[in-house]
């Protein structure tokens, strides 16, 4: 929802109107779609939690045997 928002404001300020031309324009100036966005900071987010200390891991493996119990 907030990612047409975004497509909205580039085809007004970029005077595109077709699907295909706002896609070529966000990819020239760099502006990714949000979901991709937000994918991409997530998996940072958990990449850098799991690296961060060896008790998270202790955490995590007990929380994942008591899970499939």
């Amino acid at each position: 929802m907030l990612d047409n928002g975004v497509s909205k404001a580039i085809a007004k300020i970029f005077s595109v109107a077709h699907g295909d031309n706002i896609l070529s324009v966000r990819e020239f100036v760099n502006v990714p779609r949000l979901t991709d966005i937000i994918e991409e900071r997530k998996q940072k987010f958990v990449d850098r939690l799991l690296l961060q200390s060896d008790s998270y891991n202790v955490v995590l493996s007990v929380f994942a045997s008591n899970l499939f119990l």
